[in-house]
């Protein structure tokens, strides 16, 4: 009997060592994740901040914005509008290029209220880190079929880390791609309310969204005080009639709940 309970033990040490690895290489700097090869009609080299906005103001179909190293204190949010195919890039990593809003619980979010903003097909996110911003760090809209986000870390969110809208008519953005990314509080969840009371956040709030894979992703942190109005939450909710979703190989760390499906 002796011989068994060392043999359990042993056993599972085995079993959460490959599981301890897998989140540490999840984690910063998303060692895990092979670099996208650099695509698009139009290559756009960014260096600064006021760069990156006058390529946003100029922004075209087909469009790869490419980030170089840094941190872009972010003087308004990033919308892709009515152009299709449009990437925002750093040039590998997750860690290296850092886009900053104005703080999770800055109520004073001005033009910042969002990271990046689209309603346009095929936008891809990659390769950057987007941190501190009142509301969504990143929302897709009606019209945002076939999103990617790739190799990313999302911190401090003041809502939902990435949300999908639906379209009003019953449909919403499918086959979207959610890989390699870390989703994370820093130092604990928003402490007020940001419109809808305390604790109103998700990693990912998918509405009529179908046919989504979310997979090889950390989840790490996402926990409400016992004192707010929302407990509980799922780090990956997918809901209001979506269907075909793929969940897999994420890792979940101190989260209130781990995945939900339905809900509405």
């Amino acid at each position: 009997m002796e011989l068994n309970r060392t043999m359990r033990f042993l056993l599972g040490l085995l079993l959460l060592f490959p599981l301890s690895l897998h989140a540490q290489s999840l984690g910063s700097p998303c060692r895990t994740a092979a670099t996208l090869a650099i695509t698009g009609t139009r290559i756009v080299n960014i260096a600064t901040e006021a760069q990156l906005q006058q390529a946003m103001g100029n922004l075209q179909a087909g469009d790869t914005l490419v980030l170089a190293d840094g941190t872009y204190t972010l003087s308004n949010t990033l919308y892709v509008s009515g152009r299709a195919n449009v990437t925002i890039r750093g040039a590998a990593g997750c860690d290296r290029v850092v886009l900053v809003g104005r703080g999770m619980d800055n109520s004073n979010a001005g033009s910042v209220p969002f990271g990046i903003w689209s309603n346009s097909p095929n936008t891809t996110i990659a390769h950057l880190t987007i941190r501190g911003t009142w509301d969504n760090p990143i929302i897709f809209n009606a019209g945002a079929s076939s999103p990617r986000v790739y190799n990313a870390k999302i911190l401090d969110a003041g809502s939902q880390f990435i949300k999908s809208n639906p379209d009003g008519a019953g449909g919403g953005n499918d086959n979207g791609i959610v890989e390699h990314t870390v989703f994370e509080y820093l130092n604990g969840a928003p402490a007020v309310d940001h419109g809808s009371g305390t604790g109103y956040w998700n990693g990912l709030s998918l509405h009529t969204a179908d046919n989504w894979i979310i997979r090889d992703n950390l989840f790490k942190n996402l926990h409400s005080p016992d004192n707010a109005n929302f407990i509980w939450n799922p780090a990956v909710l997918v809901w209001n009639r979506s269907i075909g979703t793929v969940t897999e190989r994420n890792i979940f760390l101190n989260v209130d709940r781990a995945i939900a499906y339905g809900l509405g």
